[in-house]
Order: C-alpha cells, then structure tokens, then sequence
C-alpha cells in the first residue's frame, strides 16, 4: 500500500482526521505521528517514515494559524519539526 506523510498539529484533528479518510478512500496510508510507535531518536522514525512516503502533505489548519498568530512558544516546537520534515522530503526529492 502506497503512504504519505501528514506534516501537521496535532491541535487540528478534525482537519486530520478529514484527510485520513480522503486517503483511505482511495487505498493510501497516511502516516501521522500521533497514531505510531515513535521509537528514540524521533528524527530517525520521521525521516524512514518520510522516506518510504510517495508524498509529503503540509497541512494547515485553524488551530496551526491560530498558534502562529498568537505567538504560542509551542509553535515554535512544531515549526521546527515542520521544517525538519520538509527539508527531508525535499532532499530526497519526494513532492511536498
């Protein structure tokens, strides 16, 4: 089964969880974080996990914009996981 991966907040689940069924309508795998093993270092499971995906998917929703506009010190932990995922799938060369 193909997968992609979901760089995104936790915080829009709703949103998320749209997009899941999107994919299993049409027999992909979306890998979020939240619902797998995370295995220490975290980098090294988001990094397999981005490269054996067909795609990266970036999404935003409210609660993502909201934290930003706000200025919430916890979007700045999920930026930097956002730009680790990104710089990863763009240098593997996998659509983002």
């Amino acid at each position: 089964m193909k997968m992609v991966f979901v760089s995104h907040t936790k915080r829009d689940t709703e949103f998320c969880d749209a997009f899941d069924r999107v994919c299993a309508r049409v027999g992909i795998r979306a890998f979020r974080s939240e619902f797998e093993t995370i295995e220490r270092p975290a980098w090294k499971t988001i990094k397999d996990a981005i490269n054996k995906s067909i795609a990266v998917f970036f999404l935003v929703g409210k609660e993502l914009v909201k934290r930003q506009d706000l200025g919430d010190p916890e979007w700045r932990y999920t930026q930097n996981w956002i730009a680790y995922e990104i710089g990863v799938a763009c240098q593997r060369g996998i659509d983002v």
